[in-house]
């Protein structure tokens, strides 16, 4: 290489763009530096495949979606059902027409559908004591459900935003010092940037070089050739 001609005297000066190293620089001079490159980390682009409904819909498996709709559309024939047969409903006895088809099939759906949503604007609410016990237990029952939805988003939005394999601690980051299975680090043979990590005595490089040795490359392209096929 050309420190090995000047080495030999084969040469007198080498104009390159060589990287000042210790090493290097204990067996011949360099000029001032013309070009200051800092470390980087090269990470392939997360691309999100999935939509914002599938977004919204993470939180809860398929089946416990399925199982809380069922509910909701069971506890409205419930409602109707239980207000239609007690003695102190819309149906009760001596009640009018008007005040009998208040409460129908379509009411009591809007209603247990409006408990969900904090939907004040319904058409009517049940009015027996048993109906309104219901009521309660459904709504607070919902009132956890929902809870618990949108802890669940909040979580499924911030591992999503996360997802990229390095922040901007860059190699201090946690997940480069001790990554998950799977997750592979590497640099490209015979190079300075594998010399800094290779002979660091940083107890972070040390353990940075410790996971990339085995998946060095040969060259930059076929580093970028490995992240882009992941």
């Amino acid at each position: 290489g050309l420190i090995g001609e000047l080495l030999r005297g084969e040469a007198d000066v080498a104009i390159a763009d060589l990287t000042i190293t210790d090493a290097r620089s204990r067996v011949v001079d360099f000029t001032h530096p013309f070009l200051h490159v800092g470390m980087a980390i090269l990470v392939a682009v997360y691309k999100n495949r999935s939509g914002w409904l599938v977004r919204f819909l993470e939180p809860f498996s398929t089946e416990l979606w399925i199982v809380a709709v069922a509910a909701v559309n069971i506890v409205f024939v419930i409602l109707w059902i239980i207000d239609k047969r007690s003695p102190y409903g819309h149906y009760r006895r001596g009640s009018s027409y008007k005040e009998r088809k208040k409460f129908h099939m379509i009411a009591s759906l809007w209603f247990t559908w409006g408990t969900i949503f904090h939907i004040d604007e319904v058409e009517a609410r049940p009015m027996s004591n048993s109906s309104r016990t219901v009521t309660l237990v459904f709504a607070f029952g919902m009132l956890t459900l929902t809870n618990t939805y949108t802890a669940s988003l909040a979580a499924v939005l911030v591992t999503e935003a996360e997802v990229s394999p390095v922040s901007s601690a860059g190699l201090r980051d946690p997940r480069l010092q001790n990554p998950q299975p799977g997750f592979k680090m590497a640099t490209v043979r015979d190079t300075s940037m594998e010399k800094v990590f290779k002979g660091s005595t940083d107890p972070t490089f040390a353990r940075i070089w410790r996971q990339m040795k085995p998946h060095a490359v040969n060259s930059f392209s076929d580093g970028v050739q490995k992240v882009i096929n992941g």
